[in-house]
């Protein structure tokens, strides 16, 4: 680059510092790859050591010392958009200013050295912004400065010129500095007089540094909470320790000893999270000082490469294939589309992820917490890019351009995706970031981030006294088709019908059922013309008469067979696995499929070949069953090998097979589903298939994401949420991108769970929520 560059900056952004994994002793992990300090929720994860080289580097063959005497060192930070070192330069420390390059160390008045040569700028391998302006740059090699063998330069933000923070004769330091909201400056080093590592404080008042760990212990992680408390994992006598030193200097355990932790990330004031056999939120701060609890449910990213948007949220990247919202609530993909992410960086509510898609290298943009797709900012060109950071409207970025192997250094406007080449270096940039008034983002700014986050709803559990007499509920049914405002719930030992459309629900009629042979976890209800049915064992099917919701009256009709589910439409039952059952005129009468009484020969037609099948060939007895809302005459069937199966049964005696599709090579597990118009939604242990079946011929899985959720036992669509019931918790999805559902709100229930259904009100949604310990009623308010 030359100082002719010209380029237009208006107003400048803060960001914060890529940092380098520390050397140290061997397994110093620093924090985890990162650097928390600096700049607001931007803190980039690099997995190349070899790009980011530590601070005890001595790369560039600038030799271990140089030599310069007396010299008056010139650092100069002022109205920078963009600070950054390059690997190709000696005077490597610059910045973009006032539309032109500048240098941001100079040496004025320095001598010759010993080798004959000229005094020049040190080189600056990397460096980092403190909260109140404050810098320090870590040397590739050291300068003599002050009489001092010199290593890392720190400059306080006020004065010109730069002191000495690490004497090489005193430490020998690895990984990144970090700062306490104080300007205190904590390193991780090697005390060259007493021999062991340790982690040094400098006080910013008195330049006085100070040992604050003793010897006998390895350090794999450590972080300072802007108040100045250090937490560290590592080792001591054989055992891993998760520890905490206050600013008074008291040592304390945070788990037992022997217990290995994975990582941690602060996440608010009085809180972190750290990952061991689960992962747990520790209070670190406040009334309840020291409590752990279980993050459920919980995901396994890499806590080292976590960051945190604008908003306080965490999020964490898992094996370089996916990046996920991890805490708090529900966590979610990000969807990217990438096939390998190399790093990624968080500004603000926008996602910038570099990476590759098949064999081309892509630069992803994602606006977070929103259905907006994912944008390649270098669509059409392949460029790999190394460094990047953002000020006004434009990215700045270095990386290699496949078409002629020149690394350049360009920007991609924001508002209109035009990239630009400003110039072509000889090599990538070592570290490259925009600046303005520092900000300290360690951590979320509140005590506590869970309650801060917005929310579309409020979520609140209600009770009601009406349904105290219900000592468990095995299946809710909404009547809202027959009888608008009321509701059908089975019990073990009865069938209960309340009136909800005010307050406070009322009992209208009960009848009592004989479940004598009854399966709990396998309860069905159906609703047909004016007839309620109800599976009590999956063998006998109960039919109740509710045209009259205030008089009901009940029988029992016995099946040759037993059954897995059944559903109900258009005057038939079908019971999966077995038979067509005409439920009409209050008569059940088996439908003859194919002409004989054997009903495990019953046929139906393949829609695209027009050849007869035997319906036993795709009805397993761990299939699960839906019918379409608005369409009665179609069924869609998931057999036990992960197979769809749509089926157009508009007549039962000549069945047609729609579509055959394969979800994926074995799904098991998926015993739930919810058909919403041109899409079904398909959980199977842990991940949802989103099915397009705008075309009912030929269906395909459109998208698929983890909701780590293992547990469904029921799911409804209404508007455009989601809502999905485990065993232990409800949680609402946005589905206004019907690919893309994302957990908006979740709450956890009293008791074990076994069925749901969803009322519509003007406030917003009333849950009803049935289990072992009778009904839970969650009232959703839209905020």
């Amino acid at each position: 680059m030359k100082s002719r560059l010209k380029i237009t900056l208006s107003v400048i952004f803060m960001f914060g510092l890529a940092a380098c994994n520390g050397a140290g002793n061997g397994n110093l992990s620093d924090d985890g790859g990162y650097s928390s300090s600096g700049g607001q929720g931007t803190n980039d994860y690099f997995p190349d050591d070899d790009a980011n080289p530590s601070m005890s580097d001595d790369s560039g063959g600038e030799g271990s010392s140089t030599t310069v005497s007396n010299p008056t060192l010139i650092i100069d930070t002022k109205n920078a958009s963009i600070l950054f070192t390059r690997d190709n330069d000696h005077d490597n420390f610059k910045k973009i200013a006032n539309n032109e390059e500048r240098s941001i160390i100079r040496v004025v008045g320095g001598t010759t050295n010993e080798d004959g040569t000229t005094t020049e700028s040190p080189r600056v391998n990397q460096f980092i912004q403190g909260p109140n302006g404050e810098i320090s740059m870590a040397l590739s090699g050291s300068i003599d400065l002050d009489n001092m063998d010199c290593s890392v330069l720190y400059n306080d933000g006020s004065s010109e010129t730069p002191e000495c923070l690490v004497d090489n004769s005193q430490y020998s330091i690895s990984g990144t500095p970090k700062f306490d909201n104080a300007g205190n400056v904590y390193y991780y080093a090697y005390d060259q007089t007493n021999k062991y590592q340790t982690i040094v404080k400098r006080s910013p008042l008195t330049g006085q540094s100070t040992n604050i760990l003793n010897e006998n212990i390895n350090i794999y992680q450590w972080n300072v909470h802007p108040n100045g408390t250090v937490f560290m994992t590592g080792s001591a006598n054989g055992k891993s320790f998760f520890r905490k030193l206050t600013p008074n200097g008291s040592l304390e355990n945070i788990v037992s000893a022997g217990t290995s932790v994975g990582g941690f990330i602060f996440v608010d004031r009085n809180h972190l999270i750290y990952s061991s056999s689960y992962t747990m939120l520790l209070t670190i701060d406040g009334e309840d000082e020291g409590k752990t609890e279980a993050i459920v449910p919980s995901i396994s990213v890499d806590l080292g490469t976590a960051q945190r948007d604008s908003d306080g949220r965490i999020y964490g990247m898992q094996s370089h294939q996916k990046i996920y919202s991890a805490y708090p609530g529900v966590p979610y993909e990000v969807r990217l589309g990438m096939d390998y992410i190399t790093s990624y960086k968080i500004i603000d509510q926008t996602l910038f992820a570099v990476g590759e898609i098949g064999t081309s290298p892509v630069f992803m943009k994602t606006y977070l917490n929103t259905h907006e797709d994912s944008v390649n900012l270098i669509e059409g060109i392949e460029i790999e890019i190394y460094k990047y950071t953002v000020a006004d409207e434009f990215i700045y970025f270095d990386g290699l351009r496949f078409s002629d192997n020149k690394v350049i250094f360009g920007k991609i406007n924001l508002n209109n995706g035009a990239i630009t080449e400003v110039d072509a270096l000889e090599s990538e940039f070592l570290q490259m970031e925009s600046r303005s008034s520092p900000y300290d983002a360690t951590y979320s700014d509140v005590d506590d981030l869970r309650l801060e986050l917005d929310n579309e709803f409020t979520m609140e559990s209600v009770s009601y006294d009406a349904f105290n007499l219900i000592t468990d509920a095995r299946e809710i049914l909404n009547l809202e088709n027959i009888h608008p405002g009321h509701l059908a719930i089975g019990s073990e030992t009865d069938l209960y019908f309340f009136d909800i459309q005010s307050d406070s629900p009322a009992l209208v009629s009960r009848d009592s059922v004989d479940n004598s042979g009854t399966n709990p976890d396998e309860y069905q209800m159906v609703v047909s013309n004016n007839n309620l049915y109800y599976s009590a064992d999956h063998c006998d099917l109960h039919v109740a008469d509710i045209s009259d919701i205030n008089h009901i009256s009940s029988s029992v009709y016995n099946s040759s067979a037993c059954w897995s589910s059944f559903v109900g439409f258009a005057g038939f039952a079908v019971t999966q696995g077995i038979l067509f059952s005409s439920i009409s005129n209050n008569e059940m009468a088996m439908t003859d499929l194919s002409g004989v009484k054997d009903y495990s020969k019953a046929q139906y037609t393949d829609y695209h070949t027009g050849e007869k099948h035997n319906l036993e060939d795709v009805y397993s007895a761990y299939s699960h069953m839906r019918v379409e809302e608005n369409n009665s005459s179609l069924l869609y069937s998931f057999d036990a090998f992960g197979q769809l199966h749509i089926f157009d049964v508009s007549r039962p005696d000549d069945i047609t097979l729609l579509s055959a599709f394969e979800v994926c090579d074995y799904c098991p597990s998926i015993k739930q589903s919810e058909v919403y118009g041109n899409y079904i939604y398909a959980p199977d242990d842990g991940d949802m298939y989103i099915i397009n079946t705008s075309d009912k011929t030929h269906v395909y899985t459109e998208s698929e994401v983890n909701t780590f959720m293992y547990d469904i036992v029921s799911m409804k669509g209404i508007d455009d949420y989601l809502f999905v019931l485990t065993n232990s918790a409800m949680t609402v999805f946005d589905i206004s991108n019907r690919t893309y559902p994302i957990p908006v709100q979740t709450r956890k229930l009293v008791a074990t769970a076994r069925t749901f259904t969803v009322v519509k009100e003007d406030f917003g949604y009333r849950v009803f929520v049935g289990g072992d310990d009778g009904i839970e009623t969650l009232l959703l308010t839209k905020n």
